[in-house]
């Protein structure tokens, strides 16, 4: 739970002081660059870059590696089930870089962005619902609440006896009753909410002004531009090395080739018929198409021989 308290990063960092959606339009370049193609180069370069921005960014090295943690554990599990599947280790190692590009871009765009701005800049540009914008933000503020809740439900419940999380089997097992607890107290807080927002006339659909207006400068358009040759500089550099795989290429390519000792198909009667029309000479070929013809012009004149040789039975003489 202690990776729901946000990261507050220094606001004179070079990459805090952008518009936040700045900040979300550069990481969905550099994100998209990174889903459509499934390569080690341009997720290499992407990460390397992104690994530089992260030193400017304002957030503390520490806290910023404890959230990462998950992230490459999954990248890595994910590269080495693709490797094992498709024995190749530069295919698993393309995934989990892709994997670890996509999640860095999206944190450190949503961690170097207070949610108060995000809010006015969703409502002043991106001209979203003010009652969507102020549930969204007011959600987002709870979630440190939910830390403290986690540690006070901990103790409140080894203070009565219930659990004891002396061990990692005991904290397991302590896991489900403790969450359940936590998501009754969480709805119970967000229905006050609700209701005291209510009151105050933030469900209300009047016009409404803005008390912090923001304007899109020109460091902003820096930034996204940053982020479209970053993206366009990595992907050219891999065509250019031809190692590059777009990701609808890589769904529809045909399996390998076998190797020696492989398990092979057995030939179907109709490609092996083609093999040795191909490999027989063209007389051979005119022949086997003429052959059936004849046997059936022979019969049929045989038939016609001996219908001609016996003469019809006579008709018998009714009885009297």
């Amino acid at each position: 739970m202690r990776l729901l308290q946000p990261l507050i990063p220094d606001p004179a960092a070079p990459l805090a002081r952008p518009h936040p959606i700045a900040k979300i339009a550069a990481a969905l370049v550099l994100m998209l660059a990174l889903f459509i193609t499934v390569d080690l180069v341009t997720s290499g370069i992407v990460v390397a870059a992104l690994l530089v921005a992260a030193r400017f960014s304002g957030l503390p090295p520490g806290s910023l590696a404890a959230r990462a943690v998950p992230l490459l554990v999954g990248a890595a599990s994910l590269g080495v089930f693709n490797a094992l599947l498709s024995h190749s280790a530069v295919a698993g190692a393309a995934i989990a870089l892709r994997i670890i590009g996509i999640s860095l871009a999206g944190m450190l765009a949503v961690a170097t962005i207070d949610p108060t701005d995000l809010a006015d800049a969703l409502v002043e540009h991106a001209h979203a619902p003010s009652r969507f914008v102020v549930g969204a933000l007011a959600a987002f503020r709870l979630f440190p609440l939910f830390s403290r809740e986690w540690d006070v439900l901990g103790l409140a419940r080894r203070a009565r006896g219930i659990e004891a999380d002396r061990t990692i089997v005991d904290r397991l097992r302590a896991f489900p009753g403790r969450a359940l607890g936590l998501l009754v107290a969480a709805i119970r807080r967000a229905t006050r909410l609700a209701l005291a927002m209510d009151a105050r006339g933030f469900g209300s659909r009047a016009c409404r002004t803005l008390a912090r207006p923001r304007a899109l400068t020109l460091p902003d358009g820096a930034l996204v531009a940053g982020a479209l040759v970053l993206a366009a500089g990595a992907t050219s550099l891999s065509v250019a090395l031809g190692t590059w795989r777009p990701l609808v290429a890589s769904w529809c390519d045909p399996p390998p080739a076998t190797r020696r000792g492989a398990t092979r198909t057995a030939p179907t009667r109709s490609s092996a018929m083609g093999a040795r029309r191909r490999r027989a000479p063209a007389g051979a070929r005119r022949a086997s198409r003429d052959r059936p013809a004849r046997r059936f012009g022979r019969r049929r004149a045989g038939s016609r021989r001996h219908s001609q040789a016996t003469p019809p039975p006579a008709p018998r003489a009714p009885r009297r």
